[in-house]
């Protein structure tokens, strides 16, 4: 799951800064980020096709 967090924060890079994990579930992660364009602050959420085709 690190990989696929990585890959999330360097593909949004430009547009989102992930601050903090809020939650983990049992097929999903949970992370605050803060929207560079619109200057605001909401959740995001990574998909790992690896857990999605399970």
């Amino acid at each position: 799951m690190t990989d696929t967090i990585d890959r999330f924060k360097t593909s949004l890079a430009d547009r989102y800064t992930i601050k903090w994990e809020l939650g983990v579930g049992g097929v999903a992660r949970l992370d605050v980020a803060d929207d560079l364009k619109y200057r605001r602050r909401g959740p995001s959420s990574p998909i790992d096709k690896r857990r999605k085709e399970r």
